[in-house]
C-alpha cells in the first residue's frame, strides 16, 4: 500500500509537471518516487509506466522530468547490487523457468477471478510448482493471450484502454516468477496491476452514465459494487483482528503450509497454551522436516513446560539441519546453564557470537556463565560487549554492576547502576541494587533513598529491608 501510494503520487506530479512545468510538482514528483523506492522494490517499474503514458497518449517526453526518474531507478539498482551487495529479494528455487511458467498461468487465472469476484481472500499461496496438466493452466494461458491480443487491438483505437491493459501487464511483471520469488502468487501483488483493470471498469460505467437510457443502470451498478465490496471488506477485517483468527482462516485454504502452523504455534505459546503450541509445531515439522525455526520453537515450548531434555533434543535437531543457527546455539547454551554446566554453555555462546558478532543475548548469558564459575574478570567484557551492541539491554547493567561490586569495584558498580536508572527511571531492580551497594559501602542515607524508590516501583528486598530497618520511616 505504501509503494502504491507513493508511485501514484509521483505519477500524478509527473503528469502535472509535463503539463504545467512548475517547480513544486517537480520536487514533489522526485520526493514521492524516492519514498516509493524506499517502500518496496517494485517501484522500479515507474519509469516504464511513465514511458507507457507518453506512448499511449502520444505525448512528447520532457527529458528534464523523465531523465531524473530513470536515473534514480538506475542509482538505486547500482547501490543495492554493487555497493550494498544486497540483491533483489528472491528465494532458493530448484525449479527452472519452464517449470515455473505453469504457476504463472494459474496465478493469472486466479487473479482474473479475484478481480471480478474477490471471494475466499487469504494469504500464503507458497512456492508451489505445478504440472502443465493442471486444469487452470490453459485458462490462464488463454487469458494472457487475450490480454495481449486486446492490447494490440486497442493500440491505435483507444489510448486509455491500451494504457490500462499495458499498465496491468507491466505492473504484474515483477511478481510473475520469471525471477524466483517467495510465492507463485499473492493477492497484494495485484494491487498495482489492478489499477489498469479499474480504469477500464470506470470507463465502462462512465460510458453508461452519459447515455440517458443507461444512466440508471450505471448508478445502480456502482451502488451495488460499493455495497458488495464494503460488506466483503468488513467481513475480511474480522479475519485480521488478531494473528490467531488470521492463521486459522488461512489454514483452511493452505493446510499444507508449515509456516502457518509454526506462526500459529508461536501465538498459542505467547498466550500460555503451550501444549497446543507443541502440537502445531509438530505439525509444521511433519509437513517440512527441514523447518529449522519450528524445531527451535518446539525446543522453546518444551523448555517452557520444564521438559529440558526434550527441549535439548529439538534444539540439537535444528542445529543439525542448520549448523549456523545462532538461535539454536544460544538455546542449547541456556539448557546447559540450566543443567549447571556453565563451561559447556560458554562454548555454545562463543560459537553463536563467532557466527553473529552482534548477538547481544549470547554475550549477556556468557557473562552470567563466567560469573557462575567464579570468573568475574571474564564476565565483565561480555557484559560490556552486550551493552556496546544494545545500550538499552537493561538487565546487563544490573549484572555488570553486581559483578563490579563483587570484584571490589563499588564506584564503577554505582556508576553503572546510576546510568541504568537514568536511561530507565522505572528500573526497580537497579534501584534496589543501588541501595545494596550504597549500604555495603556505608552510605545508608542513599541506600534508604534508593530502597524506598525500588519499593514504590513494586520491588521489595526483604533482607536489605531488615538491615536498613533502623533507618527506614515507620509505616
Amino acid at each position: 500500500t505504501l509503494v502504491t501510494l507513493f508511485m501514484l503520487l509521483s505519477f500524478a506530479y509527473y503528469i502535472k509537471n509535463v503539463e504545467k512545468n512548475d517547480a513544486s510538482s517537480y520536487i514533489a514528483m522526485l520526493a514521492c518516487f524516492t519514498l516509493a523506492l524506499l517502500s518496496r522494490e517494485n517501484a522500479l517499474i515507474l519509469p516504464l509506466l511513465l514511458l507507457l503514458y507518453h506512448i499511449a497518449f502520444k505525448i512528447e517526453i520532457k527529458r528534464i522530468a523523465f531523465i531524473p526518474i530513470a536515473a534514480m531507478a538506475l542509482i538505486y539498482i547500482t547501490f543495492r547490487v554493487f555497493i550494498f551487495k544486497f540483491k533483489l529479494p528472491h528465494v532458493v528455487c530448484p525449479a527452472t523457468l519452464a517449470e515455473r511458467i505453469p504457476g504463472f498461468f494459474i496465478a493469472m487465472a486466479n487473479y482474473t477471478r479475484l478481480l471480478f469476484l474477490p471471494l475466499g481472500l487469504h494469504m500464503e499461496y507458497g512456492t508451489k510448482i505445478f504440472p502443465w496438466s493442471h486444469p487452470l493452466v490453459p485458462i490462464g494461458a488463454l487469458i494472457c493471450v487475450g490480454i495481449i491480443a486486446l492490447t494490440f487491438y486497442y493500440r491505435k483505437r483507444d489510448g486509455l484502454v491500451f494504457f490500462s491493459l499495458c499498465w496491468f501487464i507491466l505492473a504484474l511483471i515483477p511478481s510473475s516468477n520469471i525471477y524466483p520469488i517467495n510465492a507463485y502468487m499473492a493477492e497484494h501483488w495485484l494491487y498495482i496491476p489492478s489499477i489498469g483493470f479499474f480504469i477500464i471498469i470506470a470507463r465502462i460505467l462512465r460510458m453508461l452514465y452519459v447515455k440517458k437510457s443507461f444512466k440508471i443502470v450505471s448508478i445502480a451498478s456502482t451502488a451495488v459494487l460499493i455495497i458488495f465490496l464494503t460488506v466483503l471488506t468488513i467481513q475480511n477485517n474480522r479475519y485480521w483482528q488478531n494473528g490467531i483468527t488470521l492463521y486459522e482462516r488461512t489454514l483452511k485454504y493452505a493446510p499444507d503450509r508449515a509456516v502457518l502452523y509454526n506462526n500459529l504455534g508461536i501465538l498459542y505459546a505467547d498466550r500460555g497454551d503451550t501444549q497446543e503450541a507443541i502440537e502445531l509445531f509438530k505439525k509444521a515439522v511433519q509437513l517440512d522436516p527441514s523447518y529449522v525455526y519450528a524445531y527451535n520453537n518446539l525446543g522453546k515450548a518444551y523448555n517452557m513446560i520444564g521438559n529440558k531434555k526434550e527441549a535439548m533434543d529439538y534444539y540439537k535437531k535444528a542445529l543439525e539441519l542448520y549448523p549456523d543457527s545462532v538461535e539454536s546455539l544460544y538455546n542449547i547454551g541456556n539448557i546447559y546453564l540450566d543443567f549447571d554446566q556453565p563451561e559447556k554453555a560458554i562454548e555454545q555462546y562463543k560459537q553463536a557470537i563467532k557466527i553473529s558478532p552482534y548477538y547481544t543475548k549470547a554475550y549477556y548469558n556468557m557473562g552470567n556463565a563466567y560469573r557462575r564459575i567464579g570468573k568475574p574478570e571474564e564476565a565483565v567484557p561480555q557484559y560490556l560487549n552486550a551493552l556496546k551492541y544494545n545500550p538499552d539491554y537493561f538487565e546487563v547493567y544490573n549484572n555488570l554492576a553486581l559483578t563490579y561490586h563483587e570484584m571490589g569495584r563499588s564506584e564503577e558498580a554505582l556508576r553503572i547502576l546510576r546510568e541504568a536508572v537514568t536511561l530507565k527511571p522505572d528500573f526497580a531492580l537497579a534501584y534496589s541494587n543501588l541501595a545494596v551497594v550504597y549500604h555495603n559501602t556505608g552510605q545508608d542515607e542513599l541506600a534508604v533513598e534508593n530502597f524506598l524508590k525500588a519499593k514504590s516501583l513494586g520491588f521489595r528486598n526483604a533482607l536489605l529491608e531488615k538491615e536498613l530497618e533502623q533507618y527506614l520511616p515507620k509505616e
